[in-house]
């Protein structure tokens, strides 16, 4: 090869190890960004608990109301 071949080489290779570089630097922050959750994200699912806790216990004293009336029975 002569020394064009080989310039063209090593600054394929430069520009292949670049660009793994950036990929790793944007695959670490994604990564980092996963594990932090946002406040109206814990906001959204805190109230979803809540009302799903509200509706359990409304459903479960209807159900306790139906059941100690079929026991007067």
């Amino acid at each position: 090869m002569d020394i064009m071949g080989w310039l063209a080489l090593i600054i394929l290779g430069l520009v292949t190890i670049y660009y793994f570089i950036i990929w790793m630097m944007n695959r670490n922050k994604n990564i980092q960004n996963k594990e932090i959750m946002d406040d109206a994200i814990a906001k959204a699912m805190a109230s979803k608990i809540a009302f799903d806790a509200k509706k359990h216990r409304k459903n479960q004293e209807k159900y306790n109301y139906i059941k100690s009336d079929d026991d007067k029975e």
